[in-house]
């Protein structure tokens, strides 16, 4: 899991919302709490480790900082213990524990596995990569694009066998698509607010 974003954008630490109430969890604990459902061990990558004394998963430093989303899975990868790794953000609010769990079923044919979703402002298909899992063989080929000064996340699946999803497998567990909202902007976070208080009713 990714969790060493600063928030630029939002002012605060996105980490610590707590959208199911101030007695609930914070976001980062929700998404260790999904993630230790499904995964052996959960790592999260992240450079403050002293805020999170009881988080119950495993804490390595971004051995790659200021690389973004690429540091930190190549952080990871490079010394998580089983071959493959489920790669989330942790400003994912509704990651959807059956789509995730159908990811890790899928064959193992792959570098990397990743859905797609369509944009329908561009017309294009866009890839998740920070809802994605991949093999622990990709570390070589991805560090060695950071070592060039190379950080961004598309080419590097371009330098390994990446496997593409299309859309309509995600669908088939989240018709909605809140699967892969994230959080940048207030905006963000109010569309959030009014969703969840939509899903209550």
């Amino acid at each position: 899991m990714l969790a060493g974003g600063t928030s630029r954008r939002l002012g605060y630490d996105k980490r610590c919302l707590r959208f199911w109430g101030e007695e609930h969890s914070t976001l980062l604990e929700h998404t260790v709490q999904i993630i230790n459902t499904l995964c052996a061990e959960t790592i999260v990558v992240l450079n403050d480790a002293e805020m999170w004394p009881e988080l119950p998963a495993r804490i390595v430093p971004d051995y790659w900082p200021n690389s973004g989303p690429l540091g930190g899975i190549v952080s990871a990868l490079r010394v998580m213990r089983h071959e493959y790794a489920l790669v989330v953000a942790a400003d994912m609010p509704f990651l959807n524990s059956t789509l995730l769990s159908a990811l890790c079923g899928e064959p193992r044919n792959y570098d990397v596995l990743v859905p797609q979703q369509y944009d329908a402002q561009s017309g294009m298909l866009w890839p998740e990569p920070l809802h994605a899992l991949y093999a622990r063989r990709c570390c070589p080929s991805f560090v060695a694009q950071l070592v060039v000064g190379d950080a961004a996340v598309h080419r590097a699946l371009n330098t390994v066998r990446t496997r593409y999803l299309p859309p309509s497998y995600c669908t088939h567990f989240d018709a909605s698509g809140k699967t892969f909202w994230s959080i940048n902007t207030v905006e963000d976070v109010d569309r959030i607010r009014r969703q969840l208080r939509a899903d209550e009713h």
